[in-house]
């Protein structure tokens, strides 16, 4: 039997990415989910497209929140399931088969990552994720959240979002779990998601906000670490 899997949607005036959302959740072959929608207080037509969709699985709030992680810290407080999968307005899981894919390859792991199908500009591309993972590697890079479970144990125990981070704390999350706190993790090495690239830390302008909040976690957490890194950079002429 496979365990319960929370299927989180943050929602704010998105009312169209809002319904391509809960099409591809509700068509999943898996029934081993429940769903929930966190919105923040939308004035679009969010909550007529919500209630058209509403069943004895689905779960859903609307009022103003804090921001991005104060809302997945909502649905998290609100869920039951054993993993949980954030897959945000907007996001779709690329077929019907996706969750089915990830249980099926899951044997108990704190983290179960696919690939993701990227949207940009009407180009799509494929971006695949590696099967080990470490410091080095998140320096620069994330998990996708569109297409991973992350275990309830997990998420609770290193203590949710950073509801003081505006850009980087599901970063935050994956890099502490993995590099800190040595969770399990395993690389399912199939497309689950389909992630649209214009959420705010996709955007250009952002990009000195985002840094600064990444340096902020690294220096708080591996400054020892990553200072004495800079140097071997820096005299051996390796790059990051």
């Amino acid at each position: 039997m496979s365990p319960l899997v929370s299927i989180i949607t943050i929602n704010l005036n998105n009312a169209f990415g809002l319904e391509l959302t809960i099409k591809s959740v509700i068509s999943q072959v898996s029934d081993d989910y429940e769903y929930l929608i966190i919105d923040g207080g939308s004035q679009d037509d969010s909550l007529d497209i919500i209630k058209n969709y509403s069943t004895s699985n689905l779960f859903w709030l609307s009022e103003p929140d804090r921001g991005v992680y104060d809302a997945m810290n909502k649905g998290i407080s609100k869920s039951r399931g054993s993993y949980l999968l954030f897959l945000n307005s907007g996001d779709s899981f690329l077929n019907e088969n996706s969750l089915q894919i990830l249980l099926d390859n899951s044997k108990g792991e704190d983290l179960i990552y696919g690939d993701l199908i990227v949207k940009n500009d009407g180009e799509d591309y494929l971006k695949s994720y590696p099967e080990k993972l470490n410091i080095r590697y998140f320096f620069r890079e994330s998990l996708p959240h569109p297409a991973t479970l992350i275990s309830r144990n997990c998420l609770l125990r290193l203590g949710m979002y950073d509801i003081s981070l505006r850009l980087v704390s599901d970063w935050k999350f994956f890099f502490l779990a993995v590099v800190k706190e040595n969770v399990s993790y395993k690389h399912v090495p199939f497309p689950i998601s389909v992630f649209p690239f214009d959420g705010m830390s996709s955007q250009d302008k952002f990009n000195e906000l985002q840094q600064l909040e990444r340096n902020l976690v690294i220096n708080k957490h591996f400054g020892v670490y990553f200072f004495w890194y800079k140097v071997y950079l820096l005299l051996t002429g390796k790059k990051l």
